[in-house]
Order: structure tokens, then C-alpha cells, then sequence
């Protein structure tokens, strides 16, 4: 497989999955871009080789995860203008809206949420990780993310029901 066809299915595959990802990180849709473009030249810039597709995706995520970190620790974090969120995030079923208000408030509720367990619900939930993949792309041991997890739902479960959430 040729190298432009390489770049293609790896975007075509992951590219919005790490946009989405880095906007959770965020809460800035053209910063999120700039991440998950910056992960995908880091890949491709190592030139490695991967013996599955899975660490490959894992690389692109870990790399992503690092970068938020990076533009985090550069800007303090600020709330999440909602009109934002139509510009990444895509919904299924998006013409009800119901649906639509229920996605608002669940991503409203995440961005107030500390990083780290917005972090670890959107690898988790949205990105399909297992805890022990999360475990190796957030460089923690499986114990430290099973807490998180249960401790972000928690947390997000608790915000879900102070805004009536069904």
C-alpha cells in the first residue's frame, strides 16, 4: 500500500474520531483541528511501523492526548460556547429535537467536568476503548483508570440529574 494511501485511510478512519476527542480536551473546534492534524503529521513525520491497526490508533490518540495537554497547560481552560459543538461533533438522528437537546446538555455536563474524567469518558464511550488500552494511551495503570471512570460517571451522572437530564 502506497504512502498516500496510507494518509488517506488513516484519516478517512480516525480523523474525526481525534477531532472530537481533542475538542472534549479543549472545548476549541479549530484547535481541536490543529491537534488532531498535528497527531496525524507526528505519525507520519516517526514513519513507524505498527503491527496492527489497533496501536496504530492508539498512537494517533496518545499522540492527540499529549498535544491537549500541551495547549492546556499554554491557555486556561474556558467553557464551551454550545453553538460550537454543531461545528464537530455529528449526531445521528440529529433532525429530532429532542435528541438534539439531550446531546447539548450531555456535552454541556461533560465540559464542566475536570479533563481528566471528560478525557476518560470520551475514550471509553465515544472511542470504544477498553481500560486497559486507556490505561496505555493516558500512561496510567488499569486501577487509576477504572477509578476514573467510575468517578466521571459519577460526577457526570450527578450534573445529569441537576439538569433533568432523562
Amino acid at each position: 500500500m502506497g504512502e498516500r494511501h496510507r494518509i488517506e485511510r488513516l484519516v478517512t478512519r480516525y480523523g474525526d474520531a481525534l477531532v472530537r476527542f481533542a475538542y472534549c480536551r479543549t472545548g476549541n473546534s479549530a484547535e481541536a483541528e490543529d491537534i488532531a492534524e498535528d497527531a496525524f503529521v507526528a505519525l507520519f513525520l516517526k514513519n513507524k511501523t505498527f503491527e496492527n491497526e489497533a496501536q496504530e490508533k492508539a498512537y494517533l490518540f496518545k499522540t492527540a492526548a499529549n498535544k491537549c495537554c500541551d495547549y492546556n497547560r499554554k491557555k486556561k481552560r474556558a467553557p464551551v460556547p454550545l453553538s460550537d459543538l454543531e461545528n464537530v461533533l455529528c449526531f445521528d438522528g440529529a433532525a429530532q429535537a429532542e435528541t438534539r437537546c439531550d446531546n447539548d446538555t450531555l456535552y454541556r455536563c461533560m465540559q464542566t467536568l475536570p479533563a481528566q474524567y471528560a478525557q476518560t469518558l470520551c475514550l471509553h464511550y465515544f472511542e470504544g476503548y477498553s481500560p486497559d488500552e486507556i490505561a496505555m494511551i493516558l500512561r496510567k495503570n488499569k486501577k487509576s483508570v477504572y477509578n476514573l471512570l467510575a468517578r466521571a460517571k459519577s460526577a457526570l451522572s450527578d450534573l445529569l440529574n441537576k439538569e433533568n437530564f432523562s
